[in-house]
């Protein structure tokens, strides 16, 4: 890519001046402080963010919602010991632990054991024998299951009974880490931006993080390079906050009220965050502050044990039949975990049944983004006002092509011949493709890396040579692409052409509903921008006068909005 990575950089200072970055960075290794000059300079070194911080950005939202202590460790043996109850995520509630175990890797044993902790009383420092006893009570149940270990090697011992008898895991790391839910009050400031947890941090309930992150790279890169190349003007620069600042808030909401469903499972059975709120805040107090921090973290211990104590109902014969302590278990001890035990489980089963408890998947909210932009140059009045999914809003992602969203997938077949100028996708073409490739393909000159425009077609040859002819204003300059996309029938006739002497191709749809999907007749056109969202349509043909989109678009590339 003609870059270069350098490792253990230390930015020290940035100066912004009147066309370029001084990034001030100290070398340990070389042991002395240089200076990089730059025309811009992105921000995307995670949520503690040294470019934030250097540029007096603020964050807003809320900070410490939950705190957790991760425990990661290795178990390949554990995946054989789970009766085929594999998932993504297990939640452990028992008289020992409560804590959220995230299956990584479970072919290959990779775990994480998410333990919450109290920083007021707490300093989420674990040893290794704290480790091990949490992840024992993790997997064993919290039956006291027998366990010994060695280092960062732990394994159940014979008393442990049959299913956790020989059973291993090694510790890996235990890092402390806030649940925090804020965003960046500003994403860019003159030359320099702010991307993924440098500009937000999201609870990991929803698993936004990653894709607002991957959006927010998306957005930026191509306008940077169309500035680079002097397609655009730096204006261009400031529609990347405009944009995903409104989409990076919605997700922000959605991910605070999700984990606050996720709380709806254990206040069923009684444990209710608001009852662990007030004991933190009653050790915190100004009195209790005066007494040792090691007292009051026993305090807390002993308070939490004494709520979890409940949680042996939960304990039927047949949930430890396997456990130590079942060779023990008196009838009576059985008859009331199942007398009261049953509703328990009843109670906790009932708000996943009712869809109330954490989704984990949100097509919609990832899939179904629309930027405002796009909406004031729907040509087919079409222009529909955004409805971008809001808070608790878990829906299907129903593809358009309205202007503002993102082109949707369509596997394409492209017959006889390769794709002119496209960038990324091998030539001759032999497998089907994606619209998304092939839009992403075409939207870069593979000879100057220059991002272009990408008019996808609804027809065969004719119709885009009819698009061609209209749009030379912007194909002769290179910043415009053209493909068809026909039907079955239509693509008949595109055989018939040496498509060698055109600078465009036409492609099979194969589900036949592309068009459709976009509501465009035959002839009709999308532009996609090089991110991937549509930024124009036209149901029909071309007619006599497209002025007004040429105006339109070099409004946007000079100015980062429409008129």
């Amino acid at each position: 890519l003609g870059s270069r990575i350098q490792n253990s950089q230390e930015l020290v200072s940035i100066e912004q001046i009147e066309d370029r970055v001084i990034a001030t960075v100290n070398d340990p290794v070389q042991q002395k402080k240089r200076e990089i000059s730059c025309t811009y300079l992105i921000g995307a070194d995670g949520s503690r963010s040294k470019v934030r911080e250097l540029c007096g950005i603020m964050m807003s939202g809320k900070r410490g919602i939950e705190n957790f202590v991760s425990i990661h460790f290795k178990s390949p043996d554990l995946r054989s010991r789970m009766a085929g109850r594999g998932a993504m995520l297990f939640f452990v509630f028992n008289t020992e632990v409560i804590a959220c175990i995230v299956a990584h890797n479970i072919e290959e044993g990779d775990w994480v054991a998410q333990v919450p902790y109290s920083p007021a009383v707490q300093s989420g420092q674990l040893s290794d024998c704290e480790c091990h006893r949490l992840v024992a009570a993790c997997i064993g149940g919290g039956h006291g299951a027998q366990y010994s270990s060695t280092g960062r090697m732990g394994c159940f011992n014979r008393e442990a009974g049959a299913k956790l008898r020989g059973l291993q895991w090694e510790l890996c790391s235990a890092k402390p880490w806030s649940m925090d839910g804020t965003m960046a009050n500003l994403f860019h400031q003159d030359r320099v931006f702010l991307a993924g947890d440098a500009a937000h941090q999201f609870p990991p309930s929803g698993g936004f993080g990653l894709n607002t992150g991957l959006q927010d790279a998306h957005n930026l890169a191509w306008k940077i390079a169309a500035v680079h190349h002097k397609r655009a003007s730096e204006k261009l620069l400031c529609s990347y906050s405009s944009e995903r600042q409104p989409v990076v808030s919605r997700a922000l909401d959605l991910a605070i009220d999700n984990h606050r469903r996720g709380l709806s499972v254990p206040a069923s059975i009684g444990l209710h965050r608001e009852m662990l709120g007030t004991l933190e805040s009653t050790l915190s107090g100004p009195i209790m502050t005066m007494m040792p921090a090691q007292v009051r973290s026993q305090l807390l211990e002993t308070s939490m044990r004494l709520g979890q104590k409940p949680l042996a109902l939960l304990d039927s014969g047949e949930d430890i039949q396997s456990s130590a302590t079942s060779q023990v278990q008196s009838p009576m001890t059985k008859f009331v975990s199942t007398l009261f035990g049953t509703p328990m489980k009843e109670a906790m089963r009932q708000p996943a049944e009712r869809r109330e408890s954490i989704p984990m998947i949100f097509p919609h909210n990832d899939l179904g983004i629309r930027y405002p932009h796009g909406l004031a140059v729907c040509k087919d009045g079409r222009g529909e006002s955004p409805s971008n999914p809001g808070r608790s809003s878990v829906r299907l992602h129903v593809p358009t092509g309205v202007p503002g969203s993102r082109l949707h997938h369509s596997w394409l077949r492209l017959k006889g011949g390769t794709l002119p100028h496209a960038d990324g996708l091998p030539n001759p073409v032999t497998e089907d493709i994606s619209t998304l490739d092939l839009a992403s393909s075409l939207a870069v000159c593979p000879s100057s890396q220059e991002p272009r425009y990408v008019l996808l077609v609804s027809g065969d040859r004719s119709h885009c040579r009819a698009w061609w002819n209209k749009m030379e204003m912007l194909s002769e300059t290179g910043s415009l692409q053209i493909a068809g996309i026909c039907t079955e029938k239509e693509m008949a006739s595109a055989l018939q052409a040496d498509i060698e002497q055109d600078d465009y191709c036409v492609l099979q749809d194969l589900s036949n509903q592309w068009a459709s999907t976009c509501a465009l007749r035959t002839g009709g056109a999308v532009l996609v921008r090089p991110d991937g969202h549509v930024s124009w349509r036209s149901c029909n043909p071309p007619d006599s006068d497209l002025g007004d989109l040429f105006a339109q678009l070099q409004h946007f590339l000079q100015t980062g909005c429409f008129r």
